[in-house]
């Protein structure tokens, strides 16, 4: 079976099957069985060429642009995205020294291009998140917008971010709480909920942690899952909704699908979405403190460590 795409074959399939058992030339049964006889597999194909990562970096040439400051506009724009700020005369001037070097040793200009960009993306500029570059109040709304970024997208800025922090105005305060409230909204903030939930409560431990499957028989991956869920859905609800820090102490309900609720013996809840369940007051749920995923991670897979716990308790919360 092939599957075409503008009359072009992308991928193919050759499969050879039989209804039922049948003797091979040498008398033994062949079982009934799928047999995949050939795999073909051609790409990736791009709608258009160059695609777009390409362009990002070699944008459109000007109309009578030369090599020369063409090379310059590529590298000024590679930089100031690579440092998340803007760049010095000085710093292009650098980077466009060895690009003519590079061109006077013979090389093609693309060919050029690839010692200057690999100086930028080895420069600790580009590898860590700092003051360096020019100074002023420019430079820490660049700073700020980076600190914004890869504290709640965990990623660069996007082109607002750039825009903001060029003209300054994201050192205002109205402005910063505005771009927060965006971030926040934005799926990549997703990121923020995934790292820092697992890193504050240790819930990558459970990846590594060995439960004894005698004592804990109902304990599989499917439950594991479930109890991640619980923690990250939980620090969404309380992110989303601007809900009170009291709740990772004490809150009267929980993020549960129907694997986790029917762990905790809560009917009522089916299917593997994650929604908000309100609790019994007389239940002994609440908070990060009562969750299977930490309860799990602050112990050894065998029994309760109240001591390691504690220790949990005094170190992190």
């Amino acid at each position: 079976w092939y599957l075409q795409t503008n009359g072009n074959r992308h991928w193919g399939l050759k499969l050879y099957y039989q209804l039922g058992e049948e003797a091979s030339k040498a008398g033994t049964k062949v079982p009934f069985g799928l047999h995949i006889s050939q795999i073909e597999i051609e790409g990736p194909l791009h709608p258009e060429w160059p695609p777009a990562w390409h362009r990002r970096v070699f944008p459109d040439r000007v109309a009578g642009e030369g090599d020369e400051a063409y090379a310059g506009r590529v590298l000024r724009r590679f930089m100031s995205r690579a440092y998340r700020r803007a760049v010095s005369e000085g710093e292009s001037a650098r980077m466009l020294k060895i690009y003519r070097q590079e061109r006077e040793a013979g090389l093609d200009f693309k060919e050029a291009l690839r010692m200057p960009l690999s100086t930028i993306l080895s420069s600790p500029a580009f590898l860590y998140l700092g003051r360096d570059g020019p100074g002023g109040t420019g430079n820490r709304a660049w700073e700020l917008a980076s600190r914004l970024s890869y504290f709640l997208w965990r990623t660069m800025p996007d082109e607002r971010l750039f825009e903001l922090a060029a003209s300054g105005e994201l050192l205002r305060e109205d402005v910063v709480l505005l771009e927060i409230d965006r971030m926040l909204q934005d799926a990549k903030s997703k990121a923020l909920v995934e790292h820092f939930t697992r890193q504050w409560l240790g819930l990558d431990r459970l990846d590594a942690l060995e439960v004894d499957r005698t004592l804990h028989p109902d304990f599989d991956h499917a439950l594991q899952d479930s109890m991640i869920g619980e923690s990250l859905a939980f620090f969404t609800e309380i992110l989303r909704e601007n809900l009170s820090l009291d709740n990772f102490l004490d809150s009267d309900f929980a993020m549960l699908n129907e694997r986790i609720a029917w762990h905790y013996g809560i009917a009522g809840v089916d299917g593997s979405e994650f929604r908000k369940v309100a609790l019994d007051p007389r239940a002994q749920r609440g908070g990060v403190l009562t969750q299977a995923a930490v309860l799990t991670a602050t112990a050894n897979g065998l029994r309760t460590m109240p001591i390691k716990r504690g220790a949990f308790v005094l170190g992190e919360i």
